[in-house]
């Protein structure tokens, strides 16, 4: 029985620990996290929607890495801080000498494209440090304060639920949501501004060397981060400012408003494909609402939007491979005999899955999949089509001769494939009793050129 009761304590020891600040009570040391618990609240229902992914993500481009795990330990920036810069921090209600007291983390690194992390501090009681030279493309989230030293450059949303203190050369860049409490950005006010570094070049070094280049993606070329020391002014122009976001910006209503539209609006064009297509998909997915799908994308995460658009793109794919499929009845023009070619090289075709301008397409290069007229005048029908051999395609003519009928191939031949980057297309569709051809030629960076 003693046992089971250890066992028992232990566990609520656990449980205990991990409860985030916002669910445990006040943190002591920041008056504007104090005085705003229902945006605090918000931030953290954001981050424990993140957490979530760790098990349901499905890459590793959605799932997050947890600070914890992954981050090495540093100096903690608030100590050793100008006397006059904690007294001026204490009027704004914000206790330096008590943060100073929390360990903390540090990241760095090109974490950017192919490399780019989401990241998560999930201790109210840790700070996190954004070194110098780091990039990002991901979010980062934090329970606990962040501060972003020398010249860390973030281009996605950064949420803490306490303070986010942005050194004098530090930044962000975009719309994305820009969360704390408070934001601190400053220059040249010795009260307010964290100077362009509190670590010296040797600390930032170690720290980098100790993550390693797999996961700072460093290399030995790489310049040595910019630093200097605590409180140096980083220009002659006082700039401090120190805001608690609105609750919009904690949702980024705008940017996701937006986001919302396009994925709307491409949801929508999927199902027109759909249609076009004429592959039968049906429910929820599939349908013409924009307002709906709009309204949906705005009460979920990103990558639950992608993953949906994604979806619907393996589906149109997987039907545009079956419609144009060699041995697909709907795909064989109803032609003579005499008209397939006889070395059985060549099959004719109504429809190709054609990739041109950025993007491919279940398309018809002959209208209609084949075009009838009495060419030759003689009171027998002769036939245009499309045959392909591999990604080989030709369009050919065949027209009716002394009761039987001549194939004759046409100079019009290009990749049944196609290439989204580089390549051509054709358009082949009756004018009376000629012929109209469109062709389009499209390389990527050079331009496009149509003509008939």
């Amino acid at each position: 029985m003693p046992n089971k009761l250890v066992v028992v304590c232990l566990c609520l020891l656990a449980v205990i620990a991990s409860v985030p600040a916002s669910a445990a009570g006040q943190q002591a040391g920041n008056a504007f996290r104090d005085h705003a618990p229902d945006k605090v609240a918000q931030v953290e229902s954001l981050i424990r929607r993140q957490l979530g992914l760790l098990k349901t993500a499905v890459n590793d481009f959605d799932r997050p890495v947890l600070a914890q795990g992954y981050a090495v330990p540093i100096r903690n920036p608030f100590a050793d801080l100008p006397a006059t810069l904690q007294q001026g921090m204490a009027q704004e209600g914000i206790d330096l000498k008590a943060m100073a007291t929390y360990p903390a983390l540090y990241v760095a690194g090109h974490l950017s494209g192919a490399n780019a992390l989401k990241i998560i501090n999930t201790d109210p009681h840790t700070v996190l440090v954004v070194g110098s030279g780091t990039i990002t493309h991901q979010p980062i989230y934090s329970r606990g304060p962040i501060v972003l030293v020398g010249d860390a450059h973030l281009m996605s949303e950064v949420y803490s639920e306490d303070l986010l203190w942005y050194g004098a050369q530090a930044s962000n860049s975009g719309m994305d949501p820009n969360i704390g409490f408070p934001v601190i950005t400053s220059r040249n006010d010795p009260q307010h501004s964290l100077g362009i570094n509190p670590y010296s070049a040797d600390e930032e070094n170690q720290a980098i060397n100790a993550l390693g280049s797999a996961k700072t993606h460093r290399t030995a070329e790489d310049a040595p981060p910019v630093v200097a020391a605590s409180n140096r002014p980083a220009s002659d122009t006082p700039q401090t400012t120190i805001r608690v976001p609105e609750m919009d910006e904690i949702h980024n209503t705008t940017a996701n408003q937006q986001r919302c539209q396009a994925y709307a609006a491409y949801a929508v064009g999927q199902n027109a494909l759909n249609k076009r297509y004429g592959c039968g998909f049906t429910g929820l997915r599939w349908n013409e609402d924009k307002a709906g799908q709009a309204n949906w994308c705005m009460n979920v995460l990103e990558n639950e939007t992608d993953a949906e658009s994604a979806a619907r793109a393996r589906q149109l794919d997987d039907c545009a491979t079956r419609k144009a499929a060699l041995d697909n009845p709907e795909n064989q023009p109803a032609i003579p005999a005499a008209c397939h070619d006889p070395a059985v090289q060549f099959t004719p075709v109504k429809s190709i899955y054609h990739a041109y301008r950025y993007r491919r397409e279940l398309k018809q290069p002959v209208q209609g999949g084949l075009i009838s007229h009495d060419y030759n005048r003689d009171g027998t029908q002769d036939y245009i089509f499309l045959e392909v051999n591999g990604d080989d395609a030709q369009v050919t003519a065949c027209l009716s001769h002394k009761g039987s009928y001549v194939r004759q191939p046409s100079e019009i031949r290009f990749s049944a494939a196609g290439d989204d980057l580089e390549g051509m297309q054709y358009d082949l569709s009756p004018d009376g009793a000629g012929l109209k051809l469109d062709i389009g030629y499209l390389m990527h960076d050079i331009g496009d050129s149509d003509r008939t």
